[in-house]
């Protein structure tokens, strides 16, 4: 194709036709006769849009990236060298911006613990493209040939991108080449605007977006009929999940592997399915299991496996309900499963004793962590199964007190949340409803309030005493006042008695006056 005068910039690019593989150009012009036009020579298309236009797709999707999509295909540059290469800067960065967004939105906290490939955002933002507007097959029909030097161009301008957002802080980068959500940027997520009850109605605007390539058939007709016409009909079995992982103790795994449970224990332990028996824990609403691998010449191993069930788990719709004055508990399986595994690595790196996760199946919304040998808090005190319970029951409140200096506010903090092992060593345990914002006083009147269902009297006493004095060897007085907030105490009333809530009261205040 010859080159015309009076244009800010031109790229050509391959396309894939029902009549072969070819080349089309995109002419960019400052103020063109036409906002959009197109023209054929020798059978190959030009395409002529505005600058002002082209900026507006890019920036806003007003065109539906009809025409700022194909700065996401292994074009050349033939003029205006500059302006292509800010536009597609442009472009890139806010693809990827967008996909990470939906990434946040889609695992939470979850996120933080997870690693990219540069294949992950180019395959989800072509694959969303192709799925509402099939006609843009034309343009990425390259990016299925693993080893294709189009494909290699293309991967190499959005690695560009994701570097220039690591050092603008949104990501990091591994020295094996994986990408990450920066965690400095957690503490400023407001996961509540995650955590829907119902699908939300309102339809997500980028979507929407795409379909103002509408607007072509409007603007151009016949640009929109002949690349619907002349765009072969082929399947396209990309899946970007391929190229994201979860990171666990185990090392990285890929977020689109899904296996049986039992297939997955059989795998870790290297033993027949017939030697694992999986057993359920908790109560109606815990869907929480155990799995034992039996060896012939070593006790049973086992594994703890936790599945989080969907907005319609009824518990935490009630919790949510009745204590929303208060509390803003998460109900959403993915908020969940992404808060267990943000905190357990976050608390891990810290120095706190919690269990390493295993195995994750997002899908399923599965987690496998290794199983603690030990008892809760609470069987603890109602089993008398220690004869060190004061002791260890301090040391559970000083754990709480330097999660709580971490900034971690653990949500849904019950004395269940506290193992202690054979050695004495207090573990924490299920995180899901943390976070990195919230009342850390809610807590500690959770805490203490609750153990009131068990135990009365002296004995009751004992535990209150033991939890807040061992708190305040580690922490700030003021929670353990503003613990003493009557909310909570009308909030914990279904639970606990009124009579023995005053007993704990009355414990607690008299600790702090000492």
């Amino acid at each position: 194709m010859k080159m015309r005068e009076g244009i800010a910039a031109c790229i050509e690019y391959p396309v894939k036709t029902r009549r072969g593989i070819k080349n089309e150009l995109l002419e960019i012009h400052q103020k063109p006769r036409i906002a959009i036009s197109t023209t054929d020579d020798d059978g190959s298309r030009r395409i002529i849009v505005g600058l002002n236009l082209m900026v507006r797709d890019i920036e806003k999707s007003d065109m539906g990236e009809f025409f700022a999509s194909r700065l996401l295909t292994p074009y050349e540059t033939h003029s205006g060298e500059e302006e292509v290469k800010t536009l597609t800067q442009k472009y890139i960065r806010r693809t990827i911006r967008e996909i990470v967004y939906d990434a946040v939105s889609d695992y939470g906290l979850g996120v933080f613990n997870m690693r990219f490939l540069p294949q992950y955002f180019l395959y989800k933002k072509i694959k969303a493209r192709i799925s509402l507007y099939p006609p843009a097959y034309r343009i990425y029909w390259w990016v299925t040939v693993e080893s294709s030097d189009l494909l290699r161009a293309v991967l190499k301008r959005v690695e560009n991108e994701l570097q220039a957002l690591c050092k603008e802080g949104l990501l990091t980068r591994s020295v094996d080449g994986y990408y990450s959500v920066n965690r400095g940027v957690a503490k400023s997520l407001d996961l509540s605007s995650l955590d829907k009850s119902l699908p939300s109605l309102k339809i997500n605007p980028r979507i929407t977006s795409l379909f103002k390539a509408g607007k072509i058939g409007l603007m151009s007709p016949l640009l929109l009929i002949s690349e619907t016409v002349d765009s072969p009909i082929e399947d396209q079995p990309l899946d970007p999940d391929e190229y994201a992982y979860i990171t666990t103790s185990t090392g990285i795994h890929s977020l689109a592997s899904s296996q049986d449970i039992y297939e997955f224990v059989s795998n870790y332990s290297g033993m027949r399915s017939e030697k694992i028996k999986i057993t359920k824990r908790g109560a109606l609403f815990n869907s929480t299991y155990v799995a034992f691998v039996r060896k012939d010449s070593e006790p049973a191993a086992s594994l703890f496996i936790k599945r989080y069930e969907s907005w319609t788990d009824v518990k935490w719709v009630v919790a949510k309900i009745w204590t929303m004055h208060l509390r803003n508990f998460y109900y959403s399986a993915s908020v969940r499963l992404g808060n267990e595994l943000f905190f357990l690595s976050y608390l891990r790196e810290r120095g706190f004793n919690v269990p390493n996760v295993i195995h994750v199946d997002w899908e399923r919304k599965i987690i496998v962590e290794e199983a603690i040998d030990g008892v809760d808090l609470t069987y603890s005190w109602v089993k008398k199964s220690r004869e060190d319970l004061e002791e260890v029951t301090r040391t559970c409140g000083a754990t709480l007190a330097r999660i709580h200096k971490c900034g971690v506010v653990i949500g849904d903090c019950k004395p269940d949340n506290f193992i202690i092992d054979r050695d004495g060593k207090v573990w924490v345990v299920d995180l899901k409803q943390a976070s990195l914002r919230g009342d850390q006083s809610w807590d500690l009147a959770e805490c203490v309030l609750y153990m009131g269902h068990y135990l009365d009297g002296s004995e009751l006493e004992e535990y209150v005493k033991s939890l807040i004095s061992g708190y305040l060897s580690e922490g700030d007085q003021k929670t353990v006042e503003k613990a003493l907030d009557p909310r909570y105490q009308l909030v914990m009333l279904p639970w606990t008695p009124i009579w023995n809530q005053l007993r704990v009261v009355e414990a607690v205040k008299n600790l702090v006056k000492k």
